[in-house]
């Protein structure tokens, strides 16, 4: 009799713990969450962005030091002097808001002079658009300035659009004959307009007249608008 009840006891016990063992279980697979192969995927590209940031700042880290070694190291103050000027010059260059003068090429456009009725006459014609598409493959092709009549043509500033049977740019009206002045390789920037693949070529299939010249001797005028920007902030780090 004693033995069993000592066996029932023993049966209730492993009953009672096995309630609990399923409670517990249960309970943390609640609390538990489960991982997916996308959410590893997520996390994978998080730590490799991360990681391309932490090499950015080690290497901004290293130009700067770099840097401002190199202004420790100078003990003559005109000598800092001259080369913060230096600096300085490099930047206007690079902005556009000086002269610039070296080897290239020179472009005139100009409407098509041939009558042909079975041309839309907007065909014949020279559009802000030509002009733009021209811009863009003297720049693929290595321009380091580029001028319009005159006008300098300054990435993200110069607005190019029509104004009738004339142009406007940097809020400037230019007239026929268009005359685009690039410096950089004359021979890189003669083939991108001569290209039988340049949008100079398109423009060649409806009559536009255009010619290109090489020089050794092109001069392209500073940027003389306005230089403010409406949008953009200094950066302050990673704020969403």
């Amino acid at each position: 009799m004693k033995r069993k009840i000592n066996v029932f006891l023993f049966f209730l016990l492993m009953v009672c713990l096995g309630f609990l063992a399923s409670s517990l279980y249960n309970l943390l697979q609640e609390n538990a969450k489960h991982v997916t192969l996308s959410m590893v995927y997520n996390q994978k590209n998080e730590i490799i962005k991360e990681n391309i940031k932490i090499d950015l700042f080690e290497k901004n880290k290293e130009k700067l030091q770099d840097e401002l070694d190199r202004y420790l190291s100078v003990n003559n103050e005109n000598e800092l002097i001259h080369n913060l000027n230096n600096e300085i010059s490099e930047l206007k260059k690079f902005s556009g808001l000086t002269d610039l003068h070296g080897q290239g090429i020179i472009i005139i456009i100009n409407d098509s002079k041939i009558i042909n009725s079975n041309y839309e006459s907007s065909l014949l014609i020279v559009h802000d658009f030509d002009i733009q598409n021209i811009i863009s493959d003297l720049r693929n092709a290595g321009a380091e300035a580029i001028s319009i009549n005159g006008e300098r043509v300054v990435a993200g500033k110069s607005k190019i659009k029509c104004a009738g049977p004339t142009i406007q740019i940097n809020d400037k009206v230019v007239a026929q004959p268009f005359i685009i002045k690039a410096i950089g390789d004359k021979y890189y920037l003669e083939a991108s307009i001569n290209s039988p693949d340049g949008y100079a070529n398109v423009l060649r299939e409806w009559d536009i007249f255009i010619e290109v010249n090489t020089s050794v001797s092109v001069t392209v005028p500073a940027y003389n608008g306005n230089l403010e920007f409406k949008y953009i902030e200094d950066y302050k780090g990673d704020e969403k």
